[in-house]
């Protein structure tokens, strides 16, 4: 789990400009509808919600990921086993 937390920060990153897409999508189009003060302001609101919502499975999901990997008695993080040796076939 040494560096699983990244997969975790890119998608949290990620909803940055993933969230000022989405309003600025949705302001447009139901802009179209009604007036484009309120179609920002609904876009802005649904999508804090929904964004809102992502951050926050997000956060704990990775609490629950870092809970639950094993610990070392040392308390580093565990390490992949290593492969076995090669054998020298030179001889």
């Amino acid at each position: 789990m040494k560096e699983g937390w990244i997969g975790f920060a890119a998608a949290a990153f990620l909803c940055v400009p993933f969230f000022v897409a989405s309003v600025w999508i949705e302001a447009r189009s139901a802009g179209r509808r009604v007036p484009a003060a309120d179609a920002l302001r609904w876009a802005k609101r649904a999508n804090v919600g929904t964004y809102g919502f992502l951050l926050a499975a997000l956060a704990l999901a990775a609490l629950v990921a870092r809970m639950t990997a094993p610990a070392r008695s040392d308390g580093a993080a565990t390490r992949a086993p290593r492969p076995p040796p090669v054998a020298d076939s030179s001889a």
